[in-house]
């Protein structure tokens, strides 16, 4: 913490970063990384491959259904 003297009775005191600018450093990265999150999984989920959700690589999609013998 620096302390300038401004020709007043008290001291000026000047903080680099206060706990405010912290938590304010702090849940902008958090908001970052949830922001991160939903658009990587919404752009995995829109590419239009075939089968399910979970990205396993399963074609459950296309799933054929077995002919009955006559």
């Amino acid at each position: 913490m620096q302390v300038l003297s401004s020709g007043l009775s008290q001291p000026l005191k000047i903080k680099i970063m206060d706990n405010l600018t912290v938590q304010y450093l702090i849940v902008g990265i958090l908001v970052l990384a949830a922001v991160w999150y939903v658009v990587r999984n919404v752009r995995k989920s829109l590419k239009g491959k075939s089968g399910c959700s979970k990205g396993c690589g399963c074609s459950c999609g296309t799933v054929e259904k077995p002919q009955k013998a006559n």
